[in-house]
């Protein structure tokens, strides 16, 4: 009774007021189905039908589908708000988030010995529900219930497309076991709350419970990524590699992708997500991944024509606050300091209390000259975490400084310093804090006492390219060209997987401090080669200071 009322109230047009947004007839949402059973064990099908419905409307090649991480991550965003509508209203909302032109939904609920599912097709522009079907299965192997909802409901929505290819509905792969495909869409849960540990430990279970369902071992190799634990991910691209032929277009795409970002190619792996996007033309996260991998390789224009098309307030882009940190990256490279100043307004006002976009807001003072502003923001920031004060006072004051406000620079750095030095001595021997320390003498140019710190940090870390690098510039800053040839020596001879170019780059700062330019740019060749990223470090890092004025620089960085 409460599926059929739900059926009639959704197909009254009266009630049902326009989108927010245009939709888009050839895209659909299959939304989360309702659990009615009253038995929570069941919960964990109404994501399944949404993911398992979602892959072969996918496959059939007919539609855009929205994605199901992004249809989850909806769902919790807004499940509040539908709780408080009227049935009728909840389209309104699911078109609004989704720009769907269609959406499937639906519930499920015990029948005697039977778990019937109930799914209906409902035509947002004329709310009107053009179909409905409804499959049974025995509670313990619901799975034959969700391939032939699939199956009816591909159909359908393929008939409408092209009366020719119903036939696609049959076209799909084989079914996993129920186990496996149990623990993916967990999975794909725990990857849409950013929950990646857990993410990984689900999706490689779903893949040994069932060694045939490969796409557990794609989500794990991006959440891998994520993680930075290459060597896995590297393991798992081999894996899949193998069954290439088996993965759908998207997918070849998606583990090209994957090589090439692990092999640190950065073009290559922009290319690869741009054929992603041909693909899913509206899918905010595969737009958002082309623009971080065009920012790396460099192609600018290109990664920020690709966040223009990201809506960071929909679907899995909701409660992703590091888009803002790519894309006003992305202006700042480009100069364009007032416009990055209105992105990240957008990106404070959506998380207010993110103090790394309060620390993006004060960047974007700071390149404009805008002291007063930067000094409410330092505030806030410091109400925050009191705790991060000094780090913030230092990046503020050093950017200040690259801008050319030099008095304002120096009394916000002198903040910084005196910050550091009012801190607890019980925090004064931790790495962080000697590091954060040595910055600020880095940013004050007091490159003795920095030197002396990052001496005793290589004691403690003699294999940390960071601090191998750091030192070795401070050396040929301070005069000790021994010292700084005897640790690129060092820095030359590191033998190990996946640096992506740390190592070469430091090389760069060395030779820079050395007042080699010409070495200096060669490095920085060879460690964009190598995998290293282009980014916000080539515009603040002190040890490439000499530089600027150096026409080959200017040209590679530019």
């Amino acid at each position: 009774i409460l599926i059929i009322t739900l059926l009639l109230a959704i197909a009254i047009p009266t009630f049902l007021s326009r989108p927010k947004v245009a939709t888009e007839p050839g895209r659909v949402l299959v939304w989360t189905f309702e659990n009615l059973t009253g038995d929570q064990e069941f919960e964990p099908l109404g994501r399944m039908a949404v993911d398992w419905v979602n892959r072969g409307l996918t496959r059939s090649g007919l539609v855009e589908v929205v994605s199901t991480v992004s249809s989850l991550a909806s769902f919790r965003a807004l499940q509040p708000e539908l709780q408080a509508v009227s049935p009728v209203s909840r389209i309104r909302l699911l078109a609004d988030e989704s720009r769907a032109g269609t959406i499937i939904s639906g519930a499920y609920y015990l029948d005697k010995q039977e778990l019937r599912f109930h799914a209906q097709i409902t035509d947002v522009k004329s709310t009107q529900v053009r179909d409905a079907f409804e499959v049974a299965a025995a509670p313990d192997d619901p799975l034959p219930a969700l391939e032939s909802l699939q199956q009816k409901l591909v159909g359908r929505i393929a008939a409408d497309a092209d009366m020719r290819l119903t036939d696609l509905a049959d076209a799909m792969t084989e079914t996993p076991t129920y186990g496996a495909y149990r623990e993916f869409v967990e999975g794909l849960d725990a990857f849409s709350r950013r929950q990646f540990p857990m993410a990984v430990m689900l999706f490689k279970k779903s893949a040994e419970l069932d060694s045939t369902f490969l796409l557990p071992l794609s989500y794990a190799i991006e959440a891998l990524l994520i993680l930075q634990q290459y060597h896995e991910a590297e393991q798992l691209v081999s894996q899949l590699s193998e069954h290439r032929e088996e993965l759908s277009t998207f997918e070849r795409f998606n583990i090209d992708r994957h090589r090439a970002t692990l092999q640190g190619n950065h073009l290559a792996a922009w290319r690869a997500a741009v054929k992603m996007t041909d693909v899913a033309p509206r899918d905010g996260l595969v737009r958002y991944m082309a623009g971080v991998h065009a920012t790396y390789a460099k192609k600018l224009n290109e990664a920020k024509a690709a966040f223009d098309h990201v809506d960071p307030e929909r679907g899995w882009m909701r409660g992703w606050y590091p888009y803002w940190i790519f894309v006003t990256a992305v202006h700042h490279l480009l100069g364009e300091y007032e416009l990055e100043l209105t992105k990240i307004r957008k990106g404070v006002k959506q998380y207010p209390n993110n103090r790394t976009l309060l620390d993006l807001e004060g960047r974007a003072l700071a390149a404009l000259g805008m002291v007063k502003e930067l000094n409410e923001v330092i505030e806030q920031s410091r109400m925050l975490r009191p705790d991060r004060l000094g780090g913030i006072l230092g990046r503020m004051g050093q950017e200040l400084r690259l801008h050319g406000y030099e008095e304002a620079a120096l009394n916000i750095l002198t903040r910084a310093l005196n910050w550091y030095h009012e801190r607890p001595d019980s925090e004064k021997q931790a790495e962080s804090y000697k590091e954060g320390l040595a910055l600020i003498f880095i940013y004050l140019h007091k490159w003795q006492e920095a030197r002396a710190i990052y001496e005793e940090l290589v004691q403690r870390s003699p294999d940390e390219i960071e601090y191998l690098g750091r030192l070795g510039a401070l050396a040929a800053k301070t005069g000790d060209r021994l010292k700084a040839e005897a640790l690129m020596t060092r820095l030359q001879q590191l033998d190990k997987p996946f640096m992506f170019g740390l190592h070469t780059f430091w090389l760069a700062c060395i030779a820079s401090e050395l007042g080699e330019p010409e070495r200096a740019v060669a490095f920085l060749k060879t460690a964009f080669e190598q995998g290293y990223k282009y980014g916000m470090r080539l515009h603040y890092e002190v040890h490439l200071q000499p530089l600027q004025n150096y026409k080959p620089f200017k040209m590679l960085i530019r």
